[in-house]
């Protein structure tokens, strides 16, 4: 891959960013990074847990319990992902817990450097059975993504999901701390802004549409040239044509946007890049 290091999993840009929420917390300087952003989340998210650690561990894997924050945190994502029906009423097993493990393990040996962008970015993994989705995070609740394993999903896969959302957890640090859209959402969900979604193949207001691309972009620059190359290439066509559609609309991002739009372009085809 002729990219370097791609912003959004790199782990020394992600501490970066970590430490300037910290800084426009007004976080004692002198405490660990850690526990800095991880005081400084407590102060813009909902009160759940952020099940982040204070020193970069690996995540934890956790079915949903009774507990009240539990509950609390499976009505915030059901919410922000429309699948209350589904995991209310399934349960998830042992085995589910185990697979989730595996997957950690296996995405640690086959991109051991995008997995340290993992540790410092996901606390907590939540496995919450679902019949319509496999898996999701919320831009309002840093530090936490769920996975919804079936039954005959492979390993591999749920490797790939985990990505899949810490990307989007990165993305959207990198919205809170150094912004990526020059317009709001609201103008972004107007006709003339929609894209072509990498990722769901229908169009979507701006910014949806570039965090699909940022993640196909990046599932593509952690493992498109390792073990998991052939599951990934399938992305690459309609990661062109989104891109091409993100760049025609380019007035939608601020600088950071553009710098980081020219990165996406530049993993998914070096030679054509716009610089």
């Amino acid at each position: 891959m002729t990219v370097s290091a791609y912003s959004l999993l790199d782990a020394n840009r992600v501490k970066a960013s970590m430490a300037l929420l910290a800084d426009a917390m007004s976080i004692d300087t002198d405490r660990p990074l850690g526990e800095r952003y991880v005081t400084a989340l407590s102060q813009v998210q909902p009160p759940q847990r952020t099940y982040l650690a204070t020193e970069q561990v690996d995540p934890a894997v956790a079915g949903i319990s009774e507990r009240a924050d539990d509950l609390a945190l499976l009505a915030l994502l059901s919410k922000e992902h429309r699948f209350e029906s589904d995991a209310a009423g399934m349960s998830t097993t042992e085995r589910d817990i185990r697979t989730v493990k595996a997957a950690l393990s296996r995405l640690k040996g086959v991109a051991a450097p995008s997995y340290e962008t993992v540790r410092l970015l996901v606390g907590r993994v939540l496995v919450a059975a679902s019949r319509t989705s496999e898996g999701g995070s919320a831009g309002g609740l840093l530090g936490t993504i769920w996975t919804a394993p079936k039954s005959n999903q492979r390993v591999d896969s749920i490797c790939e999901n985990i990505l899949h959302e810490t990307l989007h957890q990165s993305l959207f640090l990198e919205e809170m701390v150094r912004g990526v859209f020059g317009v709001d959402a609201e103008r972004q969900s107007q006709p003339d802004a929609l894209v072509t979604s990498s990722i769901r193949a229908d169009r979507r207001p701006y910014y949806l549409a570039f965090h699909s691309a940022a993640v196909s972009a990046g599932l593509l620059y952690a493992l498109g040239e390792g073990e998991l190359a052939d599951q990934v290439d399938r992305l690459r066509p309609a990661l062109d044509v989104t891109l091409l559609e993100l760049r025609e609309r380019d007035w939608v991002l601020d600088d950071n946007g553009k710098r980081l739009l020219g990165e996406l372009e530049s993993i998914a085809s070096p030679q054509a890049a716009v610089v």
